[in-house]
């Protein structure tokens, strides 16, 4: 059994990014996992929170903001359609299928970490990030159905025009 070399919790939950590499310039830059993040997190993508020594117990505050500012009304789209997927790695550390091994930052800089690419493990799914053909949830009001819509209109007209 081969020992990981990173820590999981260095991870967001909902984006799956590394947090720490934005520590020097920000003094607080994630938190743990709360009963109230769980119970929106819910609310908005409609999964529950894992709370398994395999997955981040962390999740960065833009993603803290975007979910809970989302299951208050306050804001009309969250970041991700699918947020990242957790899964059991099993019982043995298999360095392939360990998120924290095939996404190490050592060396990593904050220019460099915000072009890194995060490769996809089997036991932990990229989230799937908004775009403007995507489809709204079906919790949405109609009238921001609509808006949503006429937007993407816009923009392929636009894209068409170009």
């Amino acid at each position: 059994m081969n020992k990981c070399n990173g820590n999981i919790n260095n991870f967001c939950y909902v984006c799956g990014k590394f947090i720490k590499i934005y520590a020097r310039k920000h003094k607080k830059t994630s938190c743990a996992i709360s009963n109230d993040f769980k119970k929106a997190y819910k609310n908005c993508y409609k999964r529950v929170v894992v709370d398994k020594k395999w997955a981040p117990n962390s999740v960065c505050l833009i993603c803290l903001k975007d979910v809970t500012e989302y299951e208050k009304g306050t804001k009309m789209f969250l970041r991700y359609d699918v947020p990242m997927i957790w899964l059991n790695p099993g019982r043995k550390h298999n360095p392939e299928n360990c998120y924290a091994c095939q996404n190490t930052m050592r060396g990593m800089n904050t220019k460099k970490a915000r072009s890194y690419e995060y490769k996809a493990v089997p036991s932990a799914q990229l989230p799937k990030v908004r775009s403007a053909h995507n489809p709204l949830p079906q919790s949405a009001p109609a009238e921001i159905e609509a808006a949503a819509v006429m937007s993407c209109d816009s923009i392929a007209t636009q894209s068409a025009s170009e």
